[in-house]
C-alpha cells in the first residue's frame, strides 16, 4: 500500500489562503521515513529571454553545465500564415537519467503568447529524489530550489544569475536505502518462508536446510 502525495500550484495557493503550510506536511512525512520516488522543483522567471542562447554559453563555458548532454528543442506555431520556429526549450542532462533540467517557455506551453514566463524545472527520481527531498526538509524552499538547480547548471548570463541569486547549500548526502527488491523480500517473502519453516519442522526442515545452503554458498568467499 502506498500514498502518492501531490499538491499542484493552485492547491498550494489554496492551502496558503487557509493558513495551511504544505511544507509542514512534507516535513512530517520525511520525519516518518516516507519513501520519495520523484521530486520536481521549478522556478519561474517573468521576462522574455533567449533560451537558445544558453547552448552557446554552455559551449563557451563548459564548466557551467554539470551534465553530459544538452538538448534544445523547438516548438512550431502556425498563426495566420506565420511560422514561428525557434528554440523554446532546453534539456540539461539525459531524459533517461534520474535527474535533469528542463528550461522552457511556460507561456507558450499554456498557449499564451503574450505571457513572458520562462520556467527552470529540475526533475529528480530515485536517489536524486531522496536527496532533493532531504535538502528541502533541511533548508528553506528557496535555498533548496537554487541548490538543486545549480547542481545541474549555472549559466553565466544576467537573467539566470538574477533568477537564481541568493545563498545555496550542499545537497544532503543520502545513505544507501533498500531497493524495491529488498523491501519485497523482507516484507513479503521472508515472513511466508518463516511460517513454512516453522510448520515443517523448524531448523531441521528441508526448506530451512535448502535456504541455509543457498545463502552460505552465495556468500562464501573462495580462499
Amino acid at each position: 500500500m502506498r500514498i502518492c502525495y501531490n499538491i499542484s500550484g493552485s492547491g498550494l495557493d489554496q492551502a496558503y489562503k487557509h493558513d495551511l503550510a504544505p511544507l509542514r506536511i512534507f516535513d512530517a512525512l520525511m520525519s516518518m521515513g516516507a519513501r520519495v520516488t520523484r521530486v520536481d522543483i521549478a522556478l519561474d522567471w517573468p521576462e522574455r529571454v533567449d533560451i537558445g542562447a544558453l547552448v552557446d554559453i554552455a559551449k563557451q563555458h563548459p564548466d557551467c553545465v554539470h551534465a553530459r548532454t544538452l538538448t534544445p528543442y523547438n516548438t512550431i506555431k502556425l498563426r495566420a500564415g506565420e511560422v514561428n520556429d525557434r528554440t523554446t526549450g532546453l534539456y540539461v542532462g539525459s531524459l533517461r537519467s534520474d535527474r535533469f533540467l528542463c528550461i522552457y517557455d511556460k507561456g507558450l506551453e499554456l498557449g499564451l503568447s503574450d505571457v513572458m514566463l520562462k520556467r527552470i524545472e529540475a526533475r529528480n527520481r530515485a536517489y536524486h529524489a531522496r536527496q532533493a527531498a532531504a535538502t528541502i526538509a533541511s533548508e528553506t524552499l528557496p535555498v533548496a530550489a537554487r541548490s538543486i538547480i545549480k547542481s545541474l547548471a549555472d549559466f553565466p548570463i544576467g537573467w539566470w544569475e538574477s533568477a537564481l541569486s541568493g545563498p545555496i547549500t550542499a545537497l544532503e548526502p543520502i545513505g544507501r536505502k533498500e531497493t524495491d527488491t529488498e523491501r519485497w523480500l523482507c516484507e513479503d517473502i521472508a515472513p511466508v518462508v518463516a511460517r513454512v519453516i516453522k510448520d515443517t519442522g523448524g531448523m531441521s526442515s528441508l526448506v530451512y536446510q535448502t535456504f541455509a545452503k543457498l545463502i552460505i554458498d552465495a556468500t562464501s568467499i573462495d580462499t
